[in-house]
């Protein structure tokens, strides 16, 4: 499995899209307003996450969906990057 894009959803709706690497099982922490911005960036550097503590957000692909932390006023995912549920 290579990359896909993502959304994060919050209450089903999307508030946000990223990148997500299969080969490694991981969300790239940036989060981008509209699938357009996340094309326009795929597969470059990205962006450390920030410390804050985020929000709760559904992180969810073509093939799997699960729970994590996004801090938007950073924009990017802070927590439930790793599919199986252990960040870095």
């Amino acid at each position: 499995m290579s990359h896909q894009p993502g959304t994060l959803r919050i209450a089903g709706e999307i508030v946000g899209w990223f990148e997500y690497n299969g080969t490694v099982d991981i969300a790239r922490s940036q989060i981008f307003p509209d699938e357009a911005a996340l094309v326009a960036w795929w597969r470059k550097e990205q962006p450390l996450p920030c410390d804050c503590p985020g929000e709760p957000v559904e992180l969810s692909t073509e093939t799997a969906s699960w729970d994590g932390r996004a801090c938007f006023a950073h924009a990017c995912v802070v927590e439930g990057r790793r599919t199986w549920g252990h960040d870095e």
